[in-house]
């Protein structure tokens, strides 16, 4: 009788099994594997084989059969819906090769599972560095020695330390068929070295509000030129990368989602991919929305995104907000020098004891309030110098910003920071002025002039109005404002500028 109850209890199992079977996913799919039977002898005492039924895998099948006899159980798997291969190309020494796996459901990992790869004659195991509510990303690292000239190939998911599994308990398929052919342009030589990791990389929104711009240093070819570089991006919080390539080491993303934010990362190729840098992030942002008055960017001095060669003369420096007259000199002897590779990977224009070097217009209609932000640097060994003038045509509205004090002739109470570029603030509300050296605030004080006015008024770079305290440093960008910015506003303007010049 006890035997008669525990089959009954058995065949009930089976009965729920096979419902299960029925609910299975479509993305799943089931293997055939061989149980050997216990043959039951009352005579012998009864095994319990109810509790063996209840953890019987719900998504297996249990067919009755003769005692000593193999029962078959199918055991179901769940797939990816996608495969993100590395990018094509032929990979170097210490290169780190990321395989992603995309699911249409949620999956759950235990223990450290690894993914089989040949490379070569090689099999090698790909660690799994991540893994989201629906993606896994396993990144191999090349080795000395390693060498495949026709492509990698998967051999499978290890699960010797651990699983992965659906929400449902299915096991996500070892097997991974048919992805092999999608790695035929995944190649690796170390023979030749890879270029040295990029390094230094910046990334800050553009102009446009759907654009970020990107830049970073130029490393080592490691004997080799650098041919190109990879750069490639996805929505942050996002494990899909987009890729796209440059001949240079500045790119703008465009096509991007306005205020949306991303990660980036670049690599370097000298015919062998080297690492990926650190990823950075930034995110989309129109400076325009802030409503400038005045924009004079030394990455983009005509406005036409060509820069000049390093060391040309500078005789006009325009305006990107549309609004303002571009700055100007004639004279050749006055003329600022713009130079590259100045400050992160950036180029600035050098002023270098020049009177009164660039000189421009610009219009106001609000008066009263008045934000401008300053990249440049003064250099070490000079006092008494000026980054920039404004004056209304009268000339009794002024506002200039010298080395060594603010224009009530009081100096930095902390000192200014000269021989690096630095960011500073400057918030005017007519005879009033707040001045901040990055966060540090330098003067927070009463003006010698009122900066009120409405109308025209030049501006003058490199030097005062006077032409008696001419700039020995840099200026890299200068944003000016015809009103009082928030704090959010501030925040933004601040975060813009001190990530795209590494500040």
């Amino acid at each position: 009788m006890k035997v008669r109850m525990l089959l009954l209890a058995l065949w009930a199992s089976v009965i729920a099994c096979k419902k299960s079977d029925g609910d299975a996913e479509d993305e799943s799919h089931s293997e055939v594997a061989s149980v050997e039977t216990t043959n039951v002898n009352p005579e012998e005492g009864t095994e319990d084989l109810s509790s063996q039924a209840e953890e019987a895998p719900p998504s297996s099948s249990i067919k009755a059969v003769e005692p000593g006899s193999s029962v078959a159980v199918a055991v179901s798997y769940t797939s990816p819906s996608n495969f993100l291969p590395p990018t094509a190309g032929s990979y170097g020494l210490g290169a780190r090769l990321v395989f992603q796996f995309i699911f249409n459901e949620p999956i759950t990992v235990s223990g450290t599972p690894m993914l089989s790869v040949q490379v070569g004659t090689k099999q090698g195991q790909a660690i799994l560095d991540s893994h989201g509510e629906k993606s896994l990303e396993f990144i191999y690292t090349t080795e000395l020695g390693d060498m495949d000239s026709d492509g990698l190939e998967l051999r499978g998911l290890d699960y010797s330390n651990g699983e992965i599994h659906s929400l449902e308990d299915s096991l996500v398929d070892p097997e991974l068929d048919g992805l092999t052919s999608q790695l035929a342009g995944v190649l690796v030589d170390t023979s030749q070295a890879a270029p040295s990791q990029v390094t230094g990389l910046t990334v800050a929104p553009a102009l446009v509000e759907s654009s970020i711009s990107v830049t970073w240093t130029v490393p080592s070819g490691n004997g080799s030129t650098i041919k190109s570089y990879l750069v490639q991006y996805r929505r942050s919080g996002s494990s899909v990368w987009s890729a796209t390539s440059t001949n240079h080491n500045s790119f703008t993303l465009e096509s991007l989602e306005a205020g949306v934010s991303y990660d980036i990362r670049v690599a370097a190729n000298n015919d062998r991919l080297g690492q990926f840098s650190a990823v950075a992030s930034a995110q989309t942002f129109h400076i325009l929305s802030l409503n400038p008055i005045a924009w004079l960017d030394a990455t983009d001095p005509f406005g036409d995104g060509l820069p000049p060669n390093h060391g040309d003369l500078l005789a006009s420096w325009h305006d990107k907000t549309g609004k303002a007259g571009a700055a100007e000199e004639v004279e050749l002897d006055r003329q600022p020098e713009y130079q590259t590779d100045v400050q992160n990977g950036l180029p600035a224009v050098r002023f270098d004891n020049k009177d009164r070097g660039l000189e421009g217009t610009f219009t106001r209609t609000e008066g009263s309030d008045l934000t401008i932000a300053i990249v440049g640097q003064f250099d070490d060994g000079v006092s008494d110098r000026c980054l920039f003038e404004f004056r209304n045509g009268s000339g009794n509205a002024r506002a200039f910003f010298i080395d060594r004090r603010y224009a009530a002739n009081t100096f930095y109470d902390p000192t200014l920071t000269k021989g690096s570029f630095k960011l500073w603030l400057i918030e005017n509300k007519g005879a009033q002025a707040k001045v901040r050296e990055d966060e540090t605030i330098l003067y927070d004080g009463a003006l010698y002039f009122n900066t009120d006015f409405i109308g025209e008024g030049q501006y003058v770079l490199g030097d005062d109005t006077t032409g008696s305290n001419r700039l020995v440093g840099y200026i890299g960008e200068i944003l000016i404002f015809d009103k009082e910015l928030s704090s959010s506003e501030l925040d933004t303007l601040r975060a813009y500028l001190k990530s795209k010049w590494g500040l």
